[in-house]
């Protein structure tokens, strides 16, 4: 409830950020060109290479290993792919994303143990939750929601997912298109 204090001089932001799983760094996408790795308080800003500029939100691995960036398609990625980059910008992964990502609809979340990957998305013809094992790169679909549940619909909503405690469940925002609701109650399973 304090008086807001600014975190990053450069007014450019664009406005892709995440925090650090400590919460002592920030990732910031400017708006030019120019991706950041921003300590809070002291310490070094570190300069990502171009490949970590996203449109779409990144993800931090709460064991702070990876920061997945999401990436659309291209002829070598059809469906589009996910970068796993390094905070520090010096290793690099590239793993296949089974829906497209996108700026909306496209929504990435870390398992508590940094081991999996959830995308909980309403990027092509179904709204659907798929997860994608970090180790062997393989992705497997959760379950098909339909049509009328867009999850992460777009940006007037929150869109940023968040994993229980138990690991059991997903909060992401959505938007019903006919009034449903809905419950995903045990959809994650165990890790």
């Amino acid at each position: 409830g304090g008086k807001p204090v600014p975190i990053v001089a450069d007014s450019g932001i664009a406005g892709n950020f995440c925090w650090s799983p400590d919460g002592n760094s920030l990732y910031v996408n400017s708006n030019f060109n120019s991706q950041k790795i921003i300590p809070l308080g002291n310490g070094k800003v570190i300069n990502l290479p171009d490949s970590a500029a996203t449109d779409a939100d990144p993800a931090w691995s709460p064991d702070g290993k990876w920061i997945a960036f999401p990436k659309g398609r291209s002829f070598k990625y059809p469906s589009g792919r996910i970068l796993l980059l390094s905070p520090d910008g010096k290793k690099s992964r590239t793993i296949i994303s089974p829906v497209s990502p996108s700026t909306v609809g496209y929504n990435l979340v870390w398992s508590r143990n940094s081991k999996l990957l959830y995308i909980a998305s309403s990027t092509e013809k179904e709204s659907r939750l798929d997860v994608i094992d970090i180790e062997t790169g393989k992705s497997r679909k959760i379950g098909s929601y339909g049509f009328d549940v867009a999850l992460g619909y777009d940006q007037t909503q929150c869109s940023v997912p968040s994993i229980s405690r138990n690991g059991k469940g997903l909060l992401v925002s959505a938007r019903f298109m006919n009034g449903s609701l809905y419950i995903l109650d045990g959809a994650l399973g165990n890790e």
